[in-house]
This record gives C-alpha cells, sequence and structure tokens, in this order.
C-alpha cells in the first residue's frame, strides 16, 4: 500500500516512572496545549495521575503511561514532565511517524473486496 504523505500523521508517545505509594489510579500523559508552535519544536506532556484516597501501601511502585495522538507537522521531539524529572527524546531522521489509516481503515469496511 502506497501511503501519501498528505495524510496526518499519528504519534505514539509512551513512558514509564514511578508513583511513590501504592493506590496511584488513571496514569496518564497530559498534552500541554499551546498558543503558538513552540520555537524548539518540543511537543510536551504531563505525566499525571490520580493520588489514592485514604491509607496507602509505603511502597515505591511502578507507573506506566501511553498516549496516542495526531501529530503537529511542526513537532520534532516529546518531553514528558513528571513531579521529580523530565525526559525529551527527539523523532529520528528516517524513522516515520506512524500515518493515520482510520480513513483507508474506514473505507475498507464499507467497501467489501469483491469475492467476498
Amino acid at each position: 500500500m502506497n501511503i501519501g504523505p498528505h495524510l496526518p500523521k499519528l504519534l505514539v508517545v509512551s513512558a514509564t516512572g514511578r508513583v511513590p505509594t501504592g493506590g496511584w489510579t488513571a496514569i496518564r500523559l497530559s498534552e500541554y496545549v499551546y498558543v503558538r508552535e513552540p520555537d524548539d519544536g518540543i511537543l510536551g506532556f504531563d505525566m499525571i495521575g490520580d493520588p489514592p484516597f485514604g491509607p496507602a501501601l509505603e511502597v515505591v511502585l511502578p507507573a506506566a503511561a501511553s498516549s496516542v495522538i495526531l501529530a503537529p507537522p511542526w513537532v520534532r521531539g516529546v518531553k514528558v514532565e513528571a513531579v521529580e524529572n523530565e525526559v525529551t527524546a527527539l523523532l529520528q531522521e528516517g524513522v516515520p511517524v506512524l500515518p493515520d489509516i482510520s480513513a483507508y481503515r474506514a473505507r475498507a469496511e464499507q467497501q467489501p473486496l469483491a469475492g467476498r
């Protein structure tokens, strides 16, 4: 299949970290909202979660979150910030951002292949 460059691209952002106690829920990446595109081309996210309600086990536990978004045309990299640190990753030349094929999938589901 030939996918043209005019299609919107999907960007998959995944992050791992740790929470200070048990009971954290809804760990997620919250995308920054920009009034204008940033000069450095870095798209920002906060890694956030809902703290425990009531007593919680005092143990450091792993946490993970992912987000799939339409990549803005200006994006050169992604930064994920948490309470104690941040990580920035640049998109690599030649590594494609996934094309958004949902329009093709919807069309294919509406038009079954001949002979089916």
